[in-house]
């Protein structure tokens, strides 16, 4: 298995998790959405980013590059939707008291 086959399978599996929508609830509902998305964010990018290998010319060809660039954007989709949830979660848990 080369490089590119092994970062297609991770960024399958990636992109099957980030396509599930969550439920919270209870009282940690707020903490364990934001643990979350944070985490969603981070390993989107981290598999997105695994994915450069489809620009590389020894890959011309290849018969998951397809795929391995069709992942890329989706999961660079992902990656942005949960960091700007991720960013409004935490902007809302900061709470500035003056008194």
């Amino acid at each position: 298995m080369d490089d590119l086959a092994e970062a297609v399978i991770a960024a399958r599996e990636m992109a099957a998790e980030a396509r599930r929508v969550p439920e919270f609830k209870g009282r940690l509902a707020a903490e364990e959405e934001e643990r979350h998305w944070g985490r969603l964010a981070s390993c989107c990018a981290g598999d997105a980013a695994r994915l450069v290998l489809v620009t590389q010319t020894r890959f011309a060809g290849h018969p998951l590059l397809e795929e391995g660039i069709r992942l890329r954007e989706e999961l660079q989709g992902h990656f942005e939707r949960a960091h700007a949830r991720h960013t409004e979660l935490r902007r809302k848990g900061i709470r500035i008291s003056f008194n």
